[in-house]
């Protein structure tokens, strides 16, 4: 999971960002299959791990032994501005809104790439 993903990511875009928005689309990159190396049906180059799993990875949450992670608030605004920075800019792809308990599904535009398959 996710070694191409996130040289892509590097190469493409950590030159443009920084912060919350870099660790969000690092984060994701490395959950996501890499393509050719996906399994179970699932999409390479996607994410879907939901908010809370984003923030884990973004570090604004620890996880603690037998605690389930949650978001604040505030930590739950930081992610949600990150995700959308990223749709903005162009990084990633929003490929299912996400509903009730379903998660949304991004995907992660890292260039040409893309276009391959």
């Amino acid at each position: 999971m996710g070694l191409q993903n996130i040289e892509l990511a590097h190469e493409l875009w950590g030159h443009q960002l920084r912060g919350d928005h870099w660790r969000a689309l690092e984060f994701m990159a490395l959950r996501a299959w890499d393509a050719g190396q996906e399994r179970n049906g699932d999409e390479p180059r996607r994410y879907w791990g939901g908010h809370t799993l984003l923030g884990y990875g973004m570090g604004l949450i620890e996880r603690r032994p037998n605690a389930p992670l949650t978001l604040t608030k505030s930590q739950a605004e930081r992610v949600r501005r990150a995700v959308h920075a990223l749709a903005k800019k162009g990084a990633i792809r929003i490929v299912e809104e996400g509903k009730g308990a379903q998660r949304a599904i991004y995907e992660l535009r890292l260039g040409a790439v893309d276009d391959a398959g």
